[in-house]
């Protein structure tokens, strides 16, 4: 029988958290899923945790001779692989609460529902809870978070995903696979954003999902991508901004472009950046030009309101 639901674990070098990773994803009380559980040419011994603790458990395993170089690339192939009109990715150094997708599938039973998120929680190499990720979207609504919705998703990429990324974590995420479009499609150059650029993709036109419960586990540790390749991050979130603002002509309404300033100004220092080193500007030119862009007055003509330069 064709299952509802593929779940996809891509995986490298995630051994110390891959049998409770496993576990949350078996021990759903959902069960109408196949597993797909992807390994990019791991040094560690993660194969033989994944072979011992699936003996008895039906799933399909692919082991990449060669390391890709990208998480976007592992998410095609499983997606390729799969038979479930939904998608989950579960990175595979997250946890789930047991009820995950039976709340989120649930949730898509409408068609036009083409994604469904929850709350999550972040927790730390030794699975201690250390804070709700509320707190990430509470500059822009402390209200709105706090309970179930499903929305327009054309107007939540307008107003919410124009100032930063409001699903953190793609293991939060279940999604029709018919609304599926490649991030390297999208964006080939995007190593890290490629997830903002996805779930924008996927929710404009039809209507987004959420689940207030916390459901999702996202772990922080030092080998995350996103700490582990900072310089990078800051410039690909800056283009991103740039992306949806124009692909969603949020640059047409000032509100929304006064958070994206506060967001990216804490942005800087959240990564360790100093905005004055003028080896920061040689290296992040394209975050600089976004953040003056940003900044100057509105109302005087350039693309968002800017007095053109020259």
């Amino acid at each position: 029988m064709v299952p509802k639901v593929s779940v996809i674990i891509p995986n490298y070098n995630h051994s110390l958290y891959l049998k409770e990773r496993l576990e949350s994803v078996i021990g759903q009380t959902y069960q109408d899923f196949e597993l797909i559980i992807l390994d990019d040419c791991s040094s560690d011994n993660s194969v033989e945790v994944i072979k011992s603790h699936l003996r008895d458990y039906p799933y399909q395993l692919v082991i990449n001779p060669v390391n890709s170089g990208s998480t976007f690339a592992q998410w095609d192939r499983g997606i390729s692989l799969a038979r479930g009109e939904l998608i989950r990715i579960a990175e595979s150094d997250d946890v789930a609460a047991p009820d995950f997708l039976e709340t989120l599938v649930a949730k898509l039973e409408d068609p036009a529902t083409a994604m469904a998120y929850c709350q999550s929680f972040s927790i730390n190499e030794n699975s201690a809870v250390t804070a709700q990720l509320k707190g990430w979207t509470d500059h822009i609504s402390s209200h709105l978070w706090r309970h179930d919705f499903c929305v327009d998703g054309t107007y939540f990429a307008l107003s919410f995903t124009a100032i930063k990324n409001i699903i953190p974590n793609a293991s939060a995420v279940v999604f029709q696979r018919q609304h599926y479009t490649s991030p390297y499609l999208l964006k080939p150059d995007y190593k890290l954003g490629g997830d903002l650029i996805l779930w924008v993709s996927i929710m404009r036109e039809h209507s987004l999902a959420y689940a207030a419960k916390p459901l999702n586990y996202y772990r922080f540790h030092a080998n995350t991508v996103r700490r582990s390749q900072r310089d990078n991050y800051l410039d690909e979130c800056c283009s991103i901004t740039s992306w949806i603002l124009e692909t969603t002509q949020a640059w047409r309404e000032p509100g929304n472009l006064t958070l994206a300033r506060e967001h990216l100004a804490r942005l800087w220092f959240s990564i360790g950046l100093e905005p004055a080193s003028a080896r920061n500007w040689w290296i992040h030119r394209k975050a600089y030009r976004l953040l003056y862009e940003l900044h100057a007055p509105i109302g005087f003509g350039g693309r968002w309101g800017c007095v053109p330069c020259g």
